[in-house]
């Protein structure tokens, strides 16, 4: 292979590797709004936080007193520290559900040689191959979540939402909803693989 085609190859495959981080990211935003409730909710706490410190030192230079602005620019000293952990927390499991339970691979990463317009014995162009290969790999490596998460959820528990369940029944509706969630992203995969076998 020339320099120039491998070099192609590795534009593609860290092309395919920014797209398909960027679709796990935004498939575990849609999947957790939780997570997301709580980033926005901390960043308003930092926007809050920041207001009310500039409005603190304000009172405080305006001659006012420091007795009325200095508690106040403490406070929202607290409120932006308290806003920026809850940010890194909702961050760090977005980051941590996109590398695992959301993760996405939309495009797929070239392989050395290849026709991607050939038609395969089966039907399907090496192109069209690689689609379905990919579509399968995750549609297993969700059935193989769902088995885990079916045989042990307090494991899959980091956020502690069982742990910490009301009530029973609160925490067999979490576990529901995550395994209805887990088969539906299996049938959507299933789908698009029997859509491409249905185009042979």
């Amino acid at each position: 292979m020339f320099a120039s085609e491998v070099l192609w190859q590795l534009t593609l495959n860290n092309t395919a590797d920014v797209v398909n981080a960027l679709a796990s990211l935004g498939n575990a935003i849609l999947s957790h709004p939780e997570e997301v409730t709580a980033l926005l909710l901390g960043l308003l706490g930092i926007l809050g936080g920041v207001g009310g410190t500039a409005g603190g030192g304000a009172v405080c230079l305006s001659g006012v007193g420091c007795l009325a602005g200095g508690p106040a620019a403490a406070a929202s000293v607290a409120l932006v520290a308290a806003g920026a952990t809850a940010v890194g927390i909702a961050g760090s499991s977005l980051i941590q559900h996109a590398q695992t339970d959301s993760s996405m691979q939309v495009m797929n990463r070239n392989s050395a040689g290849g026709n991607g317009g050939a038609a395969e014995g089966n039907g399907l162009s090496a192109s069209e191959q690689r689609v379905l290969k990919s579509l399968e790999d995750q549609r297993d490596s969700h059935v193989a979540k769902l088995d885990a998460y079916r045989a042990n959820p307090d494991a899959y528990d980091n956020r502690g939402l069982l742990e910490n369940a009301a009530t029973p029944e609160i925490r067999e509706s979490i576990i529901s909803g995550r395994i209805n969630h887990l088969e539906k992203e299996i049938r959507g995969f299933q789908q698009q693989i029997d859509q491409l076998r249905g185009r042979r």
